[in-house]
């Protein structure tokens, strides 16, 4: 892997790592304060969590110049509904189909969607920028 590569995947983190927090915490309010069914708390929590990440991946990982509101952002929207897919699924799987806790398939889902995330984000969303 290149340095610029390397150091793109680093910030892409710490962008999601951030985007995770808020996540988390919508999730934590929606399923163990309020009661929210899980697949529920999950999907209203991601869809912030994706917000808050295309907003600070477009200016800090990718250094997008184009308005927030583009084609960058139909493109955005529709790697997180397949990363989404990926993320609510392996949750049904985990929890419904394995039995295991609730929580191990939201920590177990992290690693599908992130890895749609980056690997969306790189190669369509922000191409052009990446390659610059």
């Amino acid at each position: 892997m290149k340095k610029k590569e390397l150091w793109r995947l680093i910030k892409f983190s710490l962008c999601n790592q951030t985007a995770w927090l808020a996540d988390l915490g919508i999730f934590t309010l929606t399923y163990q304060v309020l009661g929210w069914y899980y697949i529920g708390a999950k999907a209203l929590s991601y869809t912030i969590g994706a917000f808050v990440s295309y907003t600070m991946n477009r200016r800090i990982t990718f250094r997008s110049g184009r308005r927030y509101v583009s084609g960058t952002l139909a493109k955005f929207i529709a790697v997180n509904c397949v990363s989404i897919a990926l993320s609510l699924g392996s949750m049904y799987v985990i929890n419904d189909c394995l039995g295991w806790p609730v929580w191990a398939g939201y920590f177990l889902s992290i690693l599908f969607s992130f890895s749609c995330n980056f690997l969306g984000n790189r190669f369509w969303v922000f191409r052009e920028e990446a390659e610059k």
